[in-house]
């Protein structure tokens, strides 16, 4: 990568204290407005505090998220510790404005970087909230290219688990017109009938329409065909939609489910595959750390009971409540949570 020349960009030795705002802004707020890559990578390798906020709490993931072309720039940042659950002084995420500004590539990256789906606004809006409310008529009148984008970004953010029962869209949505509420309701039923179709819960009072659906149903089924025909030793890759529990520590199942090419081989069922594998995978590790700790414990009681029993026990709980089990099982024996590979408050 070239270097970034001091000279024409005398900014780069701005540090982040508030004498040296412009605007509110800070240097790496600048670099990224631009998209300059070696200067957004210089800032950084200079100490610039990636989750420094703007006037209005921007930090720099609020900034990159809103463009598609800048979603590596958003890779950077989350690799050099970006949180991405930080809020501006509206209340929103990251995952907020990338959303609201149809990103979906930048909404891909943090919804599998485990972007909380059900965090509220100041005026108790989540991402799906917004997602719906960019399928107005006179947003998509001007540009009817976005419907294609707005109608991905809500299937991402129902595939990656966003509350969506009949209750909370009847609270949430009163005041959007008949245009928006019949685009909603489509996919919504789409998404139920899929999840119907792959054996999988899902809302029977959603499922509106699955008689006109028939060909959108037919897609489902020879999709998961072809997730049934892929294969990797005793495993394909539905297996992800069962109960197997062995298929998440298979490395080449790991590798095709995170390919570059899944979501465009599988198009209905791709994003939907991440979300359950990732789900199930945290629940895994958690589920093999508790049963360690709960061993010790009935060790301490001279109580002998088996792997096999302790593991049925923790299995009862749901993905709700097993982080707050293993956190309090953690303070039982004075010992910190360790750093798992997921963030388990989003399981």
């Amino acid at each position: 990568m070239e270097c970034v020349n001091d000279e024409d960009y005398p900014w780069l030795d701005w540090t982040n204290s508030l004498d040296n705002r412009w605007r509110g802004y800070l240097p790496l707020h600048f670099g990224i407005g631009i998209m300059d890559v070696d200067a957004i990578t210089n800032l950084v390798a200079r100490g610039a505090d990636v989750n420094e906020p703007s006037i209005i709490g921007n930090t720099a993931l609020h900034i990159s998220v809103k463009r598609d072309c800048a979603s590596s720039i958003t890779k950077f940042l989350i690799a050099n510790n970006g949180n991405i659950e930080s809020k501006n002084k509206y209340g929103l995420t990251p995952l907020h404005e990338a959303v609201r500004y149809f990103s979906l590539p930048n909404t891909r990256i943090l919804l599998r970087h485990n972007a909380n789906v059900k965090v509220e606004d100041e005026m108790g809006q989540t991402a799906l909230d917004w997602a719906v409310h960019n399928l107005r008529r006179e947003t998509l009148e001007e540009a009817p290219h976005l419907l294609v984008i707005a109608r991905k970004i809500i299937e991402e953010l129902l595939d990656w688990g966003t509350p969506h029962c009949p209750q909370l869209l009847l609270r949430a949505y009163p005041w959007y017109d008949s245009y928006t509420v019949e685009h909603a309701v489509t996919i919504l039923s789409k998404h139920s009938l899929k999840r119907k179709c792959a054996r999988l819960p899902y809302h029977s009072e959603l499922l509106i329409s699955e008689r006109d659906l028939q060909r959108y149903k037919s897609k489902c089924l020879n999709e998961l065909t072809r997730l049934k025909s892929v294969r990797v030793n005793s495993h394909s890759l539905y297996c992800i939609f069962s109960t197997c529990c062995t298929v998440y520590h298979v490395e080449d199942v790991k590798r095709i489910v995170w390919s570059s090419n899944i979501l465009v081989d599988f198009p209905i069922y791709g994003s939907l595959l991440q979300a359950t594998f990732t789900k199930n995978e945290k629940r895994e590790e958690l589920l093999s750390y508790g049963e360690q700790i709960l061993s010790y414990l009935f060790l301490k009681i001279e109580l002998y009971m088996p792997l096999l029993v302790v593991g049925k026990i923790l299995d009862c709980i749901n993905n709700e409540d097993l982080p707050a089990t293993v956190t309090s099982l953690c303070k039982i024996i004075n010992t910190p949570l360790p750093n798992l590979k997921y963030n388990i408050y989003t399981v």
